[in-house]
């Protein structure tokens, strides 16, 4: 019988030394559980730290210039794990890299397929758990996408010598309330708390209506019984410098100045016939450039590893020359597939209205867009 039992002993014991880590670990916990009580939890760590040793760091360094950990972490048994990288405010980091012993690291697997993986790895230190990312930082990211307008108003107004003229343009001429435009978005990370940011798209707008019965004129050009040819197009530079405020491993706080560059071009054809003869008159063609001051607020907020919430408003200032509002609203919802490559998806409501003088003429607009964009996100 004690032949039996040795050579029992020695075919498992075999057999557990030609699995592979994986099966071990499935192996030990199994045992554990069924004959030492563990609960499933205890069963894990005890027999990850029997396979893989436990976690420590073979490597570690912090780089001022974005704030951030970098480090390889491997195991007791000279098995590395990951390349990992987190974020740690200043203070602790200094303090932390004095006395490291102090630290303690927490490595998180799953099983998935009976395949194990890398989940997480915390840092705790003076009580507070830092998450490492397993991600590589980025600097820059890229979108490039649209944006589905699905309202836009747009009425503008003008005067001159004490005459006033106002047309609403989607209903003075049947446009469009909904169009698409090309919209690119870029932004580069100086380091974890400093960010600027670029975007532009362009909409363009064009028709011809016959106007009949409204006795309307606009810089003394009377378009009743004429055919009126409309041009907008409306092109939006942004530029913003952005400071994170406040910031957590998952949740910033952040402040926005920059400058929204506006440059609306209209132009108004009217033409009549008159005994036969064709007429056309320009009764407004004006291109107006509203470099506008901006202040604003944001938030992000990282729902897991993968996707993020964002939300931003920038409002006008006034300045000496333009006066009015803006307020531009947006909220995106951002997934990357990887470490480089994902999509994006979001809300957004665009207000102006503002008067500015024009030579003699003074040139007034209200104008709101609301929709929805769309891009691909690249990061690097």
């Amino acid at each position: 019988m004690k032949k039996i039992l040795l050579s029992t002993l020695l075919i498992a014991t075999s057999l557990f030394a030609q699995s592979s880590d994986i099966e071990k670990v499935k192996i030990l916990t199994d045992y554990l559980i069924k004959h030492e009580n563990k609960s499933p939890i205890q069963a894990r760590n005890e027999a990850l730290s029997t396979i893989y040793g436990t976690p420590k760091f073979e490597t570690l360094s912090y780089d001022n210039r974005t704030e951030t950990f970098f480090g390889t972490v491997g195991t007791t048994k000279k098995k590395a794990l990951k390349k990992v990288n987190f974020y740690m405010p200043k203070l602790y980091a200094h303090s932390y890299l004095k006395n490291p012993e102090n630290a303690t690291i927490e490595v998180h697997h799953k099983m998935q397929d009976n395949d194990l993986s890398l989940s997480s790895i915390d840092l705790k230190y003076k009580g507070i758990a830092y998450p490492m990312s397993l991600k590589s930082p980025t600097n820059m990211t890229l979108k490039i996408g649209g944006l589905f307008i699905a309202d836009q108003n747009t009425v503008l107004y003008t005067k001159v010598n004490g005459l006033a003229g106002a047309v609403n343009l989607q209903d003075l001429f049947a446009l469009e309330s909904t169009t698409t435009a090309v919209k690119i978005d870029f932004s580069y990370a100086f380091n974890q708390r400093h960010k600027i940011s670029l975007s532009y798209y362009s909409t363009k707008s064009t028709n011809t209506k016959h106007i009949d019965g409204i006795n309307g004129s606009i810089n003394g050009v009377s378009f009743d019984g004429a055919d009126v040819s409309l041009l907008f197009q409306t092109d939006l530079y942004k530029f913003n410098y952005i400071y994170s405020a406040y910031k957590t491993n998952h949740f910033e706080f952040n402040t926005r100045v920059g400058i929204h560059y506006t440059q609306f071009t209209t132009r108004l054809d009217v033409t009549k016939v008159v005994s036969g003869s064709s007429t056309t008159k320009t009764a407004l063609d004006v291109s107006v450039p509203t470099p506008l001051p901006v202040l604003g607020l944001g938030f992000e907020y990282e729902i897991t590893q993968d996707l993020m919430l964002k939300y931003y408003a920038d409002y006008f200032l006034v300045t000496a020359n333009i006066e009015g509002t803006l307020i531009d609203n947006q909220l995106q919802l951002e997934y990357m597939y990887n470490d480089y490559v994902g999509a994006s998806i979001g809300l957004g409501k665009t207000t102006m209205d503002f008067n500015t003088q024009v030579d003699a003429q003074t040139f007034g607009l209200n104008h709101e867009i609301s929709g929805f964009t769309g891009a691909l996100l690249f990061k690097y």
